[in-house]
């Protein structure tokens, strides 16, 4: 079996052009989720730092997400009182993650443009979630995949042709309810 991998690999070169697409896929995804992020910053430039450069990871797992690339933005805000003064940080995603993760049945990964508020406390989070749940928005909440936030706010996307509309749905959410996160400093 391993010959026959290799061999399948090596022949037309099938593993080098996987690799470049590859490459191309996560170097348009990065263009993608950096001009959303940009987008969200200058339309909300009182809750952001004016020197924080964006921290970008990209990474393939096989725990919580099948894949994600993401970027923290550093925001001028704080963690509420009682916590420890940290910097709140959008954390603005392309995630995969098995099916029914995020509570929806899909045939395959659910791949979804996402956001979360690092640092952000509970309750914080709990008043955003029953405002969402309240109004009509088309983005959805789900927990947390890695479990370190009460929820992670997504909107699924199954072609290239969703990704913006669905980063806009976002910045629009992150617009009406990025102040009930933290306070400023």
């Amino acid at each position: 079996m391993t010959n026959e991998i290799l061999a399948q690999g090596l022949a037309n070169d099938r593993y080098l052009k996987a690799v470049q697409l590859i490459e191309q896929f996560e170097t348009a995804l990065h263009r993608e989720l950096k001009q959303a992020g940009k987008q969200i910053v200058t339309d909300n430039p009182e809750r952001f730092v004016d020197d924080g450069y964006p921290n970008h990871v990209i990474k393939q797992s096989h725990s919580k997400v099948i894949a994600h690339q993401r970027i923290d933005y550093t925001m001028d805000r704080v963690d509420s009182p009682g916590g420890n003064g940290s910097n709140l940080k959008l954390n603005l995603g392309f995630r995969w993650v098995e099916p029914g993760k995020f509570g929806e049945e899909t045939t395959g990964a659910l791949s979804a443009v996402t956001y979360r508020i690092k640092n952000g406390n509970n309750d914080e989070y709990q008043s955003v979630m029953e405002d969402t749940q309240n109004d009509d928005w088309d983005v959805k909440i789900a927990d947390d995949p890695f479990g370190s936030y009460p929820a992670t706010f997504y909107v699924p996307v199954g072609s290239a042709e969703e990704i913006q509309p669905a980063y806009d749905a976002l910045a629009a959410h992150f617009k009406e309810f990025g102040d009930q996160f933290g306070h400023s400093n």
